[in-house]
């Protein structure tokens, strides 16, 4: 405790103390209670006589020097920091820190490489789609039709399902595949993996807002999600 916290805590008991014998001292005087109009003449009576006006006043005016010693630092928060609150701030920021993304931002129609394994992302029309879609997209949408070619380079076997598509517009909107399909070799019905140097050819198409603006296809091609791949679909 430091010096101005003891005072604080002496002052408060020899306040508490004072009381009492004032109190103890006032109840020996008198055989029958005070009427409620005489209590305040009784006890100025008593601080008069007993302890004197000018040690009361000092008495008063140390027990509310002790009262903001101990309370202001806790109205103001000036207080010091708690450190192990501090520590703890920090392990749970470790905790929820997120891993660094590399962005990789490709041309559409090109084909490119990503750890052994090519893509080539490229607009259809809607009679190369293939999925057999004739309705309308609904209102205020509109379709859009993309294929992707991903070819298994350097890999023992690759699962092309684990590479999840998705669209976003200019205000940040992402789309899903509403349908999606595609045609590979029969060890891909199988197993669902690409051998060295095998093809699978994707057909995704996304019902998107007519006021989206510009689109890119976005998309991991790794496991480990590290790696963004960025296509936009327009100029």
């Amino acid at each position: 405790m430091s010096f101005d916290g003891a005072m604080a805590v002496a002052l408060l008991a020899a306040g508490a103390v004072a009381g009492a014998a004032i109190e103890r001292y006032r109840n020996a005087r008198r055989e029958r209670p005070l009427p409620l109009s005489e209590t305040p003449r009784a006890w100025a009576r008593v601080v008069r006589e007993s302890i004197g006006l000018s040690y009361s006043l000092v008495g008063g005016v140390a027990a509310v020097c002790a009262f903001a010693v101990l309370l202001l630092p806790a109205l103001s928060g000036t207080g010091a920091p708690d450190e192990g609150a501090q520590v703890s701030g920090r392990v749970l920021g470790a905790k929820l820190s997120l891993p660094d993304v590399q962005v990789l931002r490709r041309t559409l129609g090109r084909a490119f490489r990503v750890k052994g394994v090519s893509f080539r992302i490229f607009t259809l029309a809607p009679a190369q789609a293939g999925l057999g879609l004739h309705r309308p997209a609904g209102r205020g949408m509109t379709w859009l039709r993309i294929g992707v070619d991903v070819r298994n380079l350097a890999h023992a076997r690759f699962r092309p399902s684990a590479v999840a598509y998705r669209l976003k517009d200019e205000r940040g909107r992402s789309y899903s595949p509403d349908v999606s399909g595609g045609t590979g070799p029969a060890s891909l019905g199988r197993n669902g993996m690409l051998d060295r140097g095998e093809l699978y050819r994707a057909r995704l198409s996304f019902r998107v807002s007519r006021s989206a603006g510009r689109v890119k296809l976005v998309f991991e091609p790794l496991p480990d999600g590290s790696l963004q791949v960025e296509v936009p679909l327009g100029p």
